[in-house]
């Protein structure tokens, strides 16, 4: 079944903009009649013009459209970014973001010679393998305060200034204790809003893109991240509305999937190529543990995933699923 946020995007871009409706109903133009007659309901998978050249479902419309036939019109819609609403924004109160500063007891990397100081330099030189004057140079520290005690703290930075920042358990308190992030209903921002390093996306023409802040700081400059396995709406228009040129796209081992669906919101706008690290899973799970130049030495024979017909060749050979769905 087609995403409904999918099908809102397709008609939005080719026969819009959407104007909102009434109980989910949207009104754009008509490629029949050339009129705003036209009125699509994406959660009813329903399209219909009041002039009558159309009536029935979201996928016959785009086949009678495109004249095209049904499983490449299903794809058409498929292949969209989802895009939030104009109803999202309209039935949402506008979040106050408060100003976020970091926790109390915050340390830059290299400054302190205490214990704590010496543990957490420990933990990302020899545990991760970090060059220590590059993390300082980027702002990463660690506190030594009450709420975030015995946390490596990771800021993110838009067009300069903190954003948001994550803490990283350095004390091996457990996997409940692993990731600590600023609450979102107090300062009004996510993790799924923000990509790790976005600033690389406006000051390089090829970036790397990765699920973590760790493969993406082993990388350096011009590497990302996503903060976990999917690419959010939020983060999807950040880079394409960046102007990046290419995105490479680095998979954990194991996560070849997530990794291509992210992907698939990208390779329409961007030059884009797929990293995958099965041959590598002696070293590890991730580039942090596998290596950077191992895992850079896959580019050149990555091939490019630009349209349609190159993203399911890519798809073909990693999802079983989608092997037996196109051949």
């Amino acid at each position: 079944m087609i995403d409904s946020d999918k099908i809102y995007s397709y008609f939005n871009e080719h026969h819009g903009p959407l104007e909102q409706s009434t109980n989910g109903w949207y009104i754009g133009m008509c490629p029949f009649c050339r009129s705003r007659k036209l009125a699509v309901n994406p959660g009813r998978f329903a399209v219909k013009c009041w002039k009558k050249c159309y009536s029935g479902g979201v996928v016959g419309f785009v086949k009678e459209y495109l004249g095209c036939d049904h499983f490449d019109a299903y794809l058409i819609i498929d292949d969209m970014v989802p895009r939030l609403r104009v109803m999202d924004y309209m039935s949402t109160k506008p979040t106050v973001r408060k100003e976020l500063v970091l926790p109390e007891g915050y340390h830059q990397i290299l400054e302190g010679y205490t214990p704590m100081a010496s543990r957490a330099r420990n933990y990302l030189k020899l545990n991760r393998g970090f060059d220590l004057n590059y993390l300082d140079m980027i702002g990463v520290g660690y506190c030594d305060g009450d709420t975030y005690f015995g946390y490596i703290i990771i800021p993110f930075k838009k067009d300069g200034e903190i954003v948001y920042f994550i803490g990283r358990d350095f004390m091996d308190r457990g996997e409940g204790f692993r990731y600590k992030n600023p609450p979102t209903e107090i300062y009004g921002i996510g993790k799924s809003e923000v990509i790790f390093n976005e600033e690389a996306l406006w000051l390089y023409d090829k970036v790397y893109l990765l699920e973590g802040w760790t493969d993406a700081a082993t990388i350096g400059n011009n590497a990302c991240s996503t903060q976990g396995k999917d690419l959010s709406i939020y983060q999807a228009d950040i880079i394409i509305n960046s102007p990046v040129k290419e995105v490479v796209v680095i998979s954990d081992l194991g996560a070849e999937m997530a990794a291509l669906n992210m992907l698939e919101k990208l390779y329409k706008y961007k030059k884009t190529k797929l990293l995958k690290l099965t041959e590598f899973k002696e070293f590890g799970k991730d580039v942090n543990a596998i290596g950077v130049d191992r895992v850079l030495g896959l580019e050149p024979k990555a091939a490019y995933i630009t349209n349609l017909e190159s993203f399911y060749n890519e798809a073909r050979s990693i999802n079983p699923r989608k092997k037996k769905l196109l051949n």
